[in-house]
């Protein structure tokens, strides 16, 4: 049980960081052609 919760956990900390990752890069897209201009 607890290697169970253990591994979700992981998953869904590996998933947080995943997300964090594409919403910078979404973000970066987003901004910098502002800064070219």
């Amino acid at each position: 049980q607890l290697q169970k919760m253990h591994n979700d956990d992981k998953l869904f900390f590996e998933s947080n960081i995943y997300m964090l990752k594409s919403n910078i890069e979404s973000n970066s897209l987003k901004y910098v052609p502002n800064i070219d201009k």
